[in-house]
């Protein structure tokens, strides 16, 4: 189903320069035009924020074209209901939204990409998002993306269809996961500490909407389209963010390549609905890989990044 104009979400807290940074990037993307713009800011946790915060809203008034909505809020709310929030009401008034955040660079295509993926499987009730990043993997398939059977929190899009379905019972998520064989395939052959995770969300450790978003596309044997090459980078690792530590995080893209490369603006896409197993396997085998190597600090571990990517 075409619709006229696609709503984006952008969220923002207390960081000015990451907002600028990220903001410009997205309205340089191709077919910006055929979106409308809803920023959501949050209001200041302590009296400490007031200024960063007031900062990015004047960043914001500065950079956003005049049809753009700035949702400025009073009080904080914090990221995870801010996300549950906004998309909520956008996916209910347009029947899907693009999600980024301020701390993501997105390519030039990124838009396009995610344009034209939400009117490919709009209604495929199999596909439940559209992520816009790739791991530092190099994957072997024909086409620009693939179906993967995980979410991501990183520049991404979703519908109406597939958003009403979120499922926040963590404990009964727990509960389900004593399983040994699901809890495998929930944490990517083991490859992840997703269970971990959610159990830090039943025991109010973290504040993750991602990771009760995963429980709910897993439980239902849903499917996320994931780009071949990466359609962002994240700048959110220099420690500026609540969510974010300061690592050296591999990625696929640099940021110049982010901001100074012209991507192409068509793609091709997978014929069949179904999980790429030769890709499933390769991203595994990084996570593996990424978790091994970094076993010696925990910060730098990938529950560290998981943390990061599903977000508190």
């Amino acid at each position: 189903m075409k619709v006229e104009k696609t709503p984006i979400a952008f969220f923002t807290y207390n960081r000015p320069l990451h907002a600028r940074l990220s903001l410009a990037a997205l309205l340089r993307c191709d077919r910006i035009d055929e979106c409308c713009i809803y920023a959501f800011s949050d209001g200041p946790k302590r009296e400490g924020d007031i200024v960063l915060v007031n900062a990015t809203r004047e960043a914001l008034r500065e950079l956003l074209p005049e049809s753009a909505v700035l949702v400025e809020r009073n009080t904080n709310i914090g990221l995870a209901k801010s996300v549950k929030d906004g998309v909520s009401i956008l996916c209910t008034k347009y029947g899907r939204a693009i999600v980024v955040e301020d701390d993501l660079i997105v390519t030039n295509n990124f838009i396009a990409y995610m344009l034209d993926s939400l009117d490919l499987y709009a209604e495929n009730e199999r596909v439940y998002q559209i992520s816009g990043y790739m791991h530092k993997v190099q994957l072997c398939c024909d086409t620009d993306a693939v179906f993967l059977p995980y979410t991501t929190t990183w520049g991404w899009a979703t519908w109406q269809r597939a958003w009403i379905t979120m499922d926040e019972d963590h404990a009964g998520a727990l509960c389900c996961l004593r399983n040994r064989k699901l809890r495998s395939k929930f944490d990517l052959d083991n490859s992840c500490t997703y269970t971990k995770m959610m159990q830090e969300k039943s025991e109010g450790i973290n504040d993750s909407w991602g990771i009760l978003w995963w429980w709910t596309v897993f439980k239902q044997s849903g499917l996320v389209l994931h780009p071949k090459v990466s359609k962002l980078y994240s700048i959110g690792f220099d420690g500026s963010g609540r969510h974010s530590g300061k690592s050296d995080y591999p990625q696929q893209l640099t940021v110049d390549e982010a901001t100074t490369h012209h991507f192409k603006s068509d793609f091709s896409f997978p014929d069949q609905i179904e999980i790429d197993k030769l890709s499933y396997k390769i991203v595994v085998k990084y996570f593996r890989k990424l978790n091994s190597v970094n076993q010696m600090s925990i910060k730098d571990s990938i529950f560290s990044w998981l943390t990061k990517y599903i977000k508190r």
